[in-house]
């Protein structure tokens, strides 16, 4: 059997002066990674990384998880972000929609004065007239419907995302137009134009 220095001191009932404290014989203390097993000194079967031992012991053991309260808490948090942010992105997104209505009312508005260019200063609001005229000769989509259905031609507009186009006549010849837009819930836009 191996004798190790110190041994026989720790035998003998002094007190063994180590590197960092005195060690009093009989004592718990053992330097770390090294155990104290009848005189002997042995490895302890402690992790290499004995500086962090006790960091692991005390949070990674008894921390494996949110609590209840915590969990709650963000819910609760997560629930009022979204009571704020919702209505604010449907209120943009009905913005968006409304725009894209003044959009179409504009196009309908420089198809109908392009129209009146080409016959002498005489509008029209007759589908026939206007429709080869458009942008790609077809109708433009209702930004509320997604439909591909406007203008109405000949009637003024009364629900969401429609344009309406009403010729104004005088003297037997339509002189002029009116182009209204309506957005959600009310007429956003009023075109007039002619002589």
């Amino acid at each position: 059997m191996s004798s190790r220095p110190g041994d026989k001191e720790r035998n003998s009932g002094r007190a063994v002066l180590s590197c960092c404290r005195d060690i009093a014989p009989g004592s718990d203390y053992s330097p770390p990674g090294i155990s104290l097993n009848a005189g002997r000194w042995k490895p302890k079967p402690e992790p290499v990384f004995w500086l962090l031992a006790p960091l692991r012991r005390t949070v990674l053991h008894h921390h494996r998880g949110f609590t209840f309260i915590e969990l709650i808490t963000v819910i609760f948090i997560l629930g009022i972000l979204a009571l704020m942010a919702i209505p604010n992105y449907i209120r943009m997104q009905n913005r968006a929609k409304e725009s894209q209505v003044k959009n179409n009312a504009h196009t309908l508005q420089l198809v109908v004065e392009d129209y009146a260019v080409q016959h002498e200063g005489v509008y029209s609001d007759v589908q026939a007239d206007l429709l080869p005229l458009m942008p790609n000769g077809t109708r433009l989509v209702n930004a509320f419907t997604s439909g591909v259905t406007e203008p109405q031609f000949g009637v003024a507009a009364t629900t969401p995302g429609q344009i309406g186009l009403v010729g104004v006549v005088d003297g037997g010849r339509t002189t002029g137009y009116r182009i209204n837009g309506w957005g959600l819930s009310q007429e956003i836009l009023v075109l007039v134009g002619g002589r």
